[in-house]
């Protein structure tokens, strides 16, 4: 009795390795994200809340004002205007919990001006924050740190060098063993 290729249904042998091959594949990427909320759900982990509060916490990080602030910020469009309304931002909430996003949005602007030394400036405010902002957005704020200072011209690049944190005699003594 031979069964229809269309109709077939998988033996418990087939059954068991098609759960196996789709477990390891869950190792190898983790869990699998429905595709109607996954995009959903990556927009979420990227944005504030606008609530302005963290859910993990329960406590309240930054007021609705200053979210109205930051968000009519990140709504503009424009470089220039983008800038001078995240300066004023920053210049009347000095602390702010969204600072972490505010960074990176300077870095945007700045590459986009091709304003160099102001993108390094803001990827090394970023990298100030520490803990606070999230490792991958640090990372990516070096990256564009790195990248800006390669094109920069020779001079600028030795005029924005910073000193060895190492003492002089130190350094030297590491050289030579």
């Amino acid at each position: 009795m031979q069964r229809s290729l269309i109709f077939q249904v998988p033996s418990e042998e087939n059954r068991n390795e098609r759960n196996t091959t789709i477990d390891r594949a869950r190792g190898i990427y983790g869990p699998v994200p429905c595709s109607c909320s996954a995009s959903g759900a990556y927009a979420q982990a990227a944005a504030p809340a606008a609530g302005g509060q963290d859910q993990a916490a329960g406590k309240q990080q930054y007021t609705m004002a200053e979210y109205n602030s930051y968000k009519a910020c990140a709504d503009d469009r424009v470089p220039a205007s983008q800038v001078k309304c995240f300066d004023d931002f920053v210049s009347k909430y000095p602390n702010s919990f969204l600072l972490i996003y505010v960074y990176p949005a300077y870095i945007q602007a700045y590459g986009a001006q091709k304003n160099y030394p102001k993108l390094i400036e803001s990827a090394d405010k970023l990298t100030a924050l520490g803990d606070k902002a999230e490792a991958l957005v640090r990372l990516q704020g070096l990256y564009a740190r790195a990248s800006s200072y390669l094109a920069l011209s020779p001079a600028d690049q030795t005029r924005r060098q910073k000193p060895s944190a190492m003492p002089l005699p130190l350094a030297s003594s590491c050289l030579t063993k």
